[in-house]
């Protein structure tokens, strides 16, 4: 059973190193990361089942250390806890506590917990990561395991790489990409495929050398094929790299390849390398001062696709957003204000394990700065900080960052100890390879986003590290042939009664069928509601009503936990009552209560979601507007809740000024106008609407003058320039 155990662990993994970076279903609503997270969770199933059995097992793996004992061979749960008992998996728990204790604190721990819909990175994706992490090394007890491992996910990459190129040189391709020219391959964003290029081409390098010294010291068909494979894959990744266009993996990719050379030149007595290295160092560096001088004699960046982005500009592009995001970033750590509320029952605490996983979403509106939605055109635009220590720190809090130093410096520390170990060539170059992967990836980080492939990479590494360790797999790499060590000699007390053993199999086998079962169901229905979501939400013609509502439901059905279908159910039904006439009351009145109360069941699910309040606020004051009055108390109700969840929207209250404009309430809304005014004096729409305010109030000369301060302040406010152009009344 335990061998079974072994096998199966191996098999999952080795399949999940290919296909997770690749699996991506462009026809069903975020076709690009669900899919993968369902994948992953499945597999950690089909590991914890595999797991399950080999700890029922009486014994574990017949492989005894030198000079062991002739008693009971090792258990399957012995083995476990060897693993975790390494520095880096310890760390590696600290982290995952980090993150476990920061979701049952959390503001939506639903949602810290499985992931929001676009990036699938809940708690539960760190828990995936950590029984890769733990799991690795009880499937692959050998050099030749490990090897199989990396050629996995460098078969992955290969795929993950054409698909890239067909997306450059084909841009009819099924999966498009969403930034071209920019290439996103399956991961669908250029900065994702950046940065998981940056952790699989330092493993393509170690191939490549590999490959080149086997060549050079025999030369067959095998080993040209070998050499000539690793070259077109290198060359790939490279090429890849650079059409993503992102500037931060091109900074990981930098490092990675500065701490390689350096390394390996260190450890192999190379000065000429180091002496390389620090020449294209420089060279690097001459070449983007003169690219970015303000009349650069350099021509080369209007000819080479993407050499411009490597022109920075602090008062322009992407830099001047980030900057502005990492500072209110830093505010809102520093200041831990409530969210959406007077009163925080943590309190305090929120600086220790923070708002929670995946609340970036949420917790970021509250510090926006407007400076960013002016420079960006759109507030939609960062859910995440592009920093991830600033992100960890924000929805894990000092807990969160502390554990996850300790996590990559341990990691880091282990990978060197192993460097200095070894002499030999081949053994040099997995840890450098894993080494400055990970710096490169650290790198990347402080100016990109963590996703699931990535993350998930990562943990696997942290496998491979304490794979490392193993005095039998070192010593197949020097060529020693001492019997492999056994990882512990412990074994299951409770294995003496047979009875006990079959109770206990039986029931690992029920609970482990189980397990997969759940998993697998749930995954399936969430993929099923996620391919009928687009058709139920988007409004075409081709489509009736009726459909479209059916479509919705068994949506919301198959995945009754998602507010974003009951959204969609909202929208439906708010078109539909606007279709109505005001005179049938009873039908009007219907669709809309199913409308406010499908909205209202996302906000149960999400209540930190400020577009879901602006919803239920809207219905509500359209409702109010047009057949019930006594609604004017709900919508203002929702309208104040979401300005108190996004405090800077100066809309909000031209939205709400508006609703009091049209049922009567002028005095409340020329009170909300003007504080709209003093919270943002360049927004034109707030002085158009004071003005029709100040005109129902009889106030002509003073409609006028805000009509003229809203077209001097704001040159692009259409309305007011147009009542100024029409006769005086």
């Amino acid at each position: 059973m335990c061998k079974f155990a072994e096998r199966a662990t191996r098999a999952c993994w080795l399949v999940g190193a290919i296909a997770v970076p690749v699996l991506v279903m462009p026809m069903i609503y975020g076709g690009y990361g669900l899919p993968k997270a369902v994948l992953l969770q499945v597999l950690t199933a089909l590991v914890i089942a595999a797991c399950m059995l080999g700890m029922a097992s009486p014994t574990g793996p017949h492989r005894k250390s030198p000079g062991a004992s002739s008693g009971s061979p090792p258990s399957h749960l012995g083995s476990v806890f060897s693993v975790l008992r390494s520095p880096v998996a310890l760390a590696g728990l600290g982290f995952l506590t980090s993150q476990l204790l920061a979701t049952a604190c959390s503001l939506s721990p639903r949602i810290s917990f499985w992931g929001g819909h676009g990036r699938w990175q809940g708690a539960v994706a760190n828990l995936c990561g950590f029984i890769v992490m733990l799991t690795l090394p009880l499937g692959a007890r050998s050099r030749k395991d490990v090897e199989a491992m990396i050629s996995a996910i460098l078969c992955g990459s290969a795929i993950v790489v054409a698909v890239g190129f067909a997306q450059s040189l084909w841009p009819a391709f099924p999966i498009r990409s969403w930034a071209s020219p920019r290439i996103g391959s399956t991961l669908g964003n250029p900065i994702f495929l950046g940065g998981y290029l940056v952790l699989v081409i330092p493993l393509a390098v170690t191939r490549w050398i590999e490959a080149t010294a086997l060549f050079r010291r025999r030369r067959s068909p095998s080993t040209v094929l070998h050499f000539v494979a690793y070259t077109v894959l290198l060359t790939g990744q490279a090429v890849c790299l650079w059409l993503t266009g992102s500037r931060g993996p091109w900074l990981g990719a930098a490092g990675a390849g500065l701490v390689f050379c350096m390394l390996l030149g260190w450890r192999r007595h190379r000065p000429r390398l180091l002496i390389a290295c620090l020449v294209v160092l420089v060279g690097v560096g001459a070449l983007l001062l003169l690219l970015n001088l303000p009349d650069s004699p350099l021509k080369v960046a209007e000819h080479v696709p993407f050499m411009d982005r490597l022109r920075f500009t602090r008062g322009s592009g992407s830099i001047s957003q980030r900057i502005l995001v990492w500072r209110a970033t830093w505010n809102l750590i520093l200041k831990r204000p409530a969210i959406g509320a007077t009163h925080d029952a943590i309190g305090w605490l929120r600086h220790v394990v923070g708002y929670g996983p995946e609340t970036t979403q949420f917790t970021f509106w509250t510090a926006f700065p407007l400076e960013l939605f002016y420079h960006s055109g759109s507030e939609g635009l960062f859910d995440r900080v592009h920093n991830r220590l600033l992100e960890v720190t924000l929805t894990s809090g000092a807990l969160g960052l502390l554990t996850y130093l300790v996590f990559m410096v341990t990691l880091l520390v282990c990978l060197i100890r192993h460097l200095k170990s070894e002499e030999s060539l081949r053994g040099l170059l997995l840890p450098l390879a894993l080494l400055s992967a990970v710096v490169g990836h650290f790198l990347e980080l402080q100016t990109g986003i963590e996703q699931l492939e990535t993350q998930t990479l990562l943990w696997v590494y942290a496998g491979l590290a304490i794979m490392l360790s193993r005095r039998d797999v070192r010593a197949e790499v020097s060529g020693d042939n001492a019997q492999s060590e056994s990882l512990v000699e412990v074994p299951l007390g409770f294995v003496a009664n047979r009875g006990r053993v079959v109770g206990y199999t039986a029931l690992a086998v029920a609970l482990s069928v189980l397990l997969v079962v759940v998993t697998a169901v749930r995954g399936g229905r969430q993929i099923a509601a996620a391919y009928l979501y687009p058709a139920g939400r988007d409004f075409r013609p081709d489509v009736s009503d009726s459909l479209r509502l059916d479509l919705l439901n068994r949506t919301v059905a198959l995945a009754p936990y998602e507010p974003l279908y009951y959204r969609a159910k909202f929208a439906l039904h708010y078109r539909l009552a606007q279709r109505v006439p005001d005179t049938d009351v009873a039908m009007k009145s219907d669709i809309l209560e199913f409308g406010a109360d499908a909205i209202e069941q996302a906000i149960r699910l999400a209540p930190y979601e400020r577009l879901y309040h602006i919803n239920r606020a809207e219905i509500y004051g359209y409702w109010a507007a047009s057949i019930a009055p006594e609604r004017f108390h709900e919508a203002v109700e929702s309208w104040e809740r979401a300005i108190e969840l996004t405090p800077w929207d100066t809309k909000l209250r031209v939205d709400l000024g508006e609703l009091c404009l049209e049922t009567d309430h002028l005095e409340e809304a020329k009170q909300i106008l003007h504080e709209a005014i003093d919270l943002d004096p360049r927004n034109g729409e707030s002085y158009y609407v004071l003005g029709l305010v100040y005109r129902e109030l009889g106030q002509e000369e003073l409609a006028r003058e805000q009509f003229e301060i809203g077209h001097s302040v704001d040159s692009g406010c259409s309305e007011c320039e147009a009542e100024l152009r029409s006769p005086r009344r």
